[in-house]
This record gives C-alpha cells, sequence and structure tokens, in this order.
C-alpha cells in the first residue's frame, strides 16, 4: 500500500487481493489488532463484501488482539502462584505488583467477554 493505512485504504487493498485470488467469497472471520483504524476497515470491508453480495458480519465475524491476550494470560500466571507464596512484609512493593496483577487479568476477562471471545 502506497497510501496512508486507513480504514477505508486497508479495506479497499484486502479486497482487492481476495478477489484476484477469488477467494474473497470463503472468507470466515478477520483477524486484526486493536490499531484505530481496523474499526474503520471493518466496517468498510463488510461494506465491500455486500457489494459482491456477500454476508459479512464485521462484529460477530472479526477476532480483535486474540492471540496477544492468551498469550498475555499465559506470560502472567506463573505470577500469580509466586506473589501468593511471598510475603507482603519482606517484599513490600509487591502489593503493588499484585494489585497490578489482578486488575490486568480482570481487564483482560472484561476484554474477552465484551469481545465475545471463546
Amino acid at each position: 500500500m502506497d497510501n496512508r493505512h486507513t480504514g477505508a485504504e486497508i479495506a479497499k487493498a484486502i479486497e482487492e487481493c481476495l478477489q484476484s485470488k477469488e477467494i474473497i467469497s470463503k472468507i470466515m472471520a478477520i483477524t486484526c489488532d486493536n490499531a484505530s483504524a481496523n474499526d474503520k476497515f471493518l466496517q468498510d470491508f463488510s461494506d465491500l463484501l455486500s457489494k459482491n453480495k456477500i454476508l459479512f458480519n464485521s462484529t460477530q465475524q472479526s477476532v480483535r488482539q486474540l492471540g496477544k491476550l492468551k498469550t498475555l494470560v499465559a506470560t502472567l500466571s506463573p505470577f500469580k502462584d509466586a506473589t501468593v507464596k511471598m510475603s507482603m512484609q519482606k517484599y513490600p512493593t509487591l502489593l503493588i505488583a499484585i494489585s497490578l496483577y489482578y486488575s490486568l487479568i480482570e481487564t483482560i476477562k472484561e476484554t474477552i467477554e465484551k469481545e465475545n471471545i471463546p
């Protein structure tokens, strides 16, 4: 892509690529990160597919950050056991780490529920 990476430009580029490979009708889902342009991309892509008489629900057929969330949860899981076993008095700064950890886990859980991620 030579132009800015706007949602509209991304949608057009992907639609053209899928058309050229003759696989546009086989799209089941789109995975993307949380870049702000992707909200517009998903809507524009859905609109482009509609013009080709292809049903694509951008809310139900897109997954945002799933890989990163699962990796993050897997990365942080060992810290839960370690923080439970450590003494707060011996490690006074650990209280901050524990509260941040639990806050992060809750945010991840809320995001998974909000995005309907299995």
